[in-house]
């Protein structure tokens, strides 16, 4: 290959991977061989971000913004780079966005939003679209589109697999001819994020829902008038946002009650934005009792919906409770049910923690399990309640170590807290000088032996623990406090964050 012929492509390919930016751009300039290896990867995605806007009042009111000067030259130059025939057919992934006000030194005010295309090259990026034969994804976060813009992206579908589009400020889209259009497509992930009073605006992106070949749909928009609803066969994930989904007089029509029916495969399922004084949670309700049998995975802050899914014939593995409901609904829910629940993950008010208990014993099965916290203040904590918030993370751990305090099949724990309404940087002041880390992580894994791995982001201290691979002797792999030293806690931080409870899920099938 480039410098040896012993070393196979495959391998260069990894190291490239793992260049910057701009050792990459170097790298493509050595030779042939190279740059054959390089520029797919220096080129795989594309972010354009044509103009800014301003939002007034009302939408009609905004203010359209581009760049000026020297910076819309570099960014014309940029733009005829990107979509120039020898580079477009490398582009992967594309975003496109407005820019924030900080992204530009010169701002220049145009007068509509048709003169804000043409000069920020909108319009010349959608006439060479056609040029990104082997897109995958495409973002349109926000950004005002050109007449025949969806007509050109549908045109994309043989190659396209992932569409997310977000319309809340920018103009709705027009609606395209798909006879002229007509092209057999392979979009597997499909996101359309719309504005709740917009009940038309699906309408637009209908030829997109392809119900032979979706596997994921994310519906943040209003679906009151979606009629005549496809079978999506191979759809397993899906997210719904039921608020949208409400007359203005606060009456819910049987929209879900129909649409969840027609995903006989769906294994994800996320309900957005959704809790028991909702009026559209009785048609949310009868809707997940024709999905009970094949749904694993449920994400919403709404105990009428967990409810539907403790019964024998439920096929939940894997729940998230986001905050909604009063916790205690929940609790009593699963002590009553004795789910076998593999994966959970729950957020609440650190005073709600005591409640927590007794439910361990009524979850036989559930092996990762993770704890969002939140502790709200009225403003910048006092002396007396900064020394009451230290010391909730400490006690709850320190809890942990007794008996059964735990679920004994547990063998994933992470937990975090998080201080609302205070500055960000105050938790981190907080100190902890009696409290041994490393000795009360071991304690917790000697008084739970089925534990193999615990992280917790106390906001003031991070730790992530986890079991020799031999021998099977409790050790701390990594911990910090957060005043002694910042760099340490960030980086075991980041850790925990990654450290996710569903990857077990698989193991129990």
């Amino acid at each position: 290959m480039p410098t040896h012929r012993s070393t196979p492509p495959e391998v260069w390919l990894e190291v490239l991977k793992a260049l910057p930016t701009a050792s990459l751009a170097s790298v493509a300039e050595t030779s042939r061989a190279f740059a054959a290896l390089a520029r797919p990867l220096l080129f795989a995605h594309f972010e354009f971000t044509p103009y800014h806007f301003s939002v007034g009042r009302r939408p009609a009111e905004g203010v359209y913004h581009v760049r000026g000067g020297e910076e819309l030259e570099r960014a014309t130059a940029r733009l005829d780079t990107w979509t120039s025939g020898s580079v477009a057919p490398l582009v992967r992934s594309c975003s496109i966005r407005p820019w924030g006000p900080r992204e530009s030194a010169v701002m220049v005010v145009v007068d509509g939003e048709q003169a804000a295309m043409q000069v920020s090259g909108l319009l010349t990026f959608f006439a060479r679209i056609s040029r990104f034969t082997k897109l995958k994804s495409l973002i349109l976060d926000d950004v005002t589109l050109p007449r025949d813009a969806l007509a050109s992206v549908y045109r994309l579908l043989p190659a396209l697999e992932a569409l997310h589009v977000v319309c809340h400020f920018s103009r709705r889209p027009r609606a395209f001819d798909t006879a002229a259009a007509a092209a057999v497509g392979k979009l597997r992930s499909l996101t359309l994020h719309t504005e709740p009073w917009d009940t038309t605006s699906h309408a637009v992106f209908l030829p997109f829902f392809i119900p032979a070949t979706l596997r994921e749909l994310n519906l943040s928009c209003n679906l009151l008038a979606w009629s005549n609803i496809p079978t999506f066969p191979a759809v397993t994930r899906l997210k719904i946002c039921p608020e949208f989904t409400v007359h203005r007089e606060g009456i819910s029509s049987p929209t879900f009650a129909a649409l969840l029916p027609r995903f006989p495969a769906l294994e994800d399922l996320t309900i957005v934005g959704i809790s028991r004084e909702n009026p559209a949670v009785a048609d949310v309700v009868a809707g997940c009792r024709s999905v009970v049998g094949t749904v694993r995975r449920l994400s919403t802050r709404s105990s009428r919906a967990v409810e539907v899914f403790l019964t024998d014939a439920s096929a939940l593995r894997a729940l998230s409770f986001l905050p909604g409901d009063h916790i205690s609904k929940l609790c009593g829910l699963i002590e009553a049910s004795r789910p076998p629940l593999v994966c959970f993950s729950l957020d609440l008010l650190t005073s709600e923690a005591p409640r927590l208990a007794p439910m361990w014993a009524c979850l036989p099965a559930l092996r990762l399990l993770k704890i969002f916290f939140r502790r709200v203040f009225t403003g910048e904590p006092d002396p007396p309640e900064a020394a009451e918030a230290s010391k909730i993370a400490p006690a709850y751990l320190l809890s942990l170590t007794a008996p059964q305090a735990l679920p004994r099949t547990l063998r994933a724990l992470v937990l975090r807290w998080r201080f609302f309404t205070c500055s960000p940087t105050w938790p981190r002041k907080m100190t902890h000088a009696d409290f041994d880390l490393p000795a009360v992580a071991s304690a917790v894994a000697e008084a739970n032996p089925a534990l193999t791995a615990i992280g917790v982001d106390a906001a003031s201290f991070a730790l992530r623990w986890q079991r020799r691979a031999t021998g099977w002797e409790p050790w701390v792999d990594e911990c910090a406090f957060a005043a002694e030293n910042a760099v340490a806690y960030e980086y075991i931080q980041r850790g925990v964050e990654g450290m996710r409870v569903d990857r077990g899920l698989a193991a129990s099938n």
